[in-house]
């Protein structure tokens, strides 16, 4: 699919454009559900999430292709002196097309306009869309890891 480079900052005035908001938690939705364990969840749960503390229209991209439809989300939210990306994601049809780095050079360029140096996010090392290594190449290294242990029962 074509995808035209518009982007977007921020979701309306005082953060009540549902529109927009909507067409994200759609956009999310598809871009995770082939993620290992990937519920989504109801509408207005995710919304209250993106209402947490330091969450911010300053920390939210979206890309539109040509029809204006989400293609892609970035979602962050400041954490002391960090801008952490709780969701980047890509919807299926415009993986692959440098979308993915777009957002997360967006969310450098207003970290930095912002005066805060350090941008994190958490992946799923086992991702099978190629986050770490999108991840690598935007120029952001691991700083830990960790390890999900689990055992069935019954």
């Amino acid at each position: 699919m074509p995808f035209s480079h518009k982007f977007q900052t921020g979701y309306g005035e005082n953060n009540t454009n549902r529109g927009i908001i909507k067409q994200s938690y759609d956009a999310y939705v598809d871009a995770f559900t082939d993620h290992w364990d990937f519920t989504p969840p109801p509408f207005e749960e995710w919304v209250k999430r993106t209402r947490r503390s330091g969450f911010s229209p300053d920390w939210w991209f979206t890309a539109r292709d040509e029809s204006g439809r989400i293609a892609g989300i970035a979602l962050g939210r400041m954490h002391d002196d960090t801008l952490f990306i709780d969701q980047i994601g890509v919807r299926r049809p415009y993986r692959g097309q440098g979308l993915g780095l777009a957002l997360l050079q967006q969310a450098f360029g207003a970290s930095f306009a912002y005066g805060q140096s350090t941008v994190s996010l958490g992946v799923d090392s086992e991702n099978p869309s190629g986050a770490v290594r999108l991840y690598e190449k935007a120029g952001m290294q691991p700083t830990f890891e960790v390890t999900v242990c689990e055992k069935q029962i019954g």
